[in-house]
């Protein structure tokens, strides 16, 4: 609960913010960040909106906040054909 809280004033500032963010009811968001049905499937949708939040950080308060976001398959692509990050410029 405290790491959630946590993380929403570094993410977002405000709870409100965070829960439009996330397309959540305000009520919802002051459930979870009070424990209440705070599972797996709020977790996951909070792990693939901030790709950047480190999940053994936000499950088990190991380690930091924030990790490295996994690249996209698009960057991945990119990198591997063109070995740049640049936009495509032959589409």
């Amino acid at each position: 609960n405290q790491r959630l809280r946590q993380f929403i004033q570094y993410s977002c500032g405000r709870p409100s913010v965070f829960a439009d963010r996330m397309g959540w009811e305000r009520q919802y968001l002051s459930k979870l960040t009070r424990g209440i049905g705070l599972g797996l499937t709020p977790v996951v949708a909070i792990l693939q909106e901030f790709p950047e939040l480190d999940a053994r950080w936000l499950l088990l308060g190991e380690g930091e906040m924030l990790g490295l976001p996994l690249p996209n398959a698009d960057h991945t692509l990119r990198l591997l054909v063109t070995g740049s990050l640049a936009p495509w410029s032959w589409l």
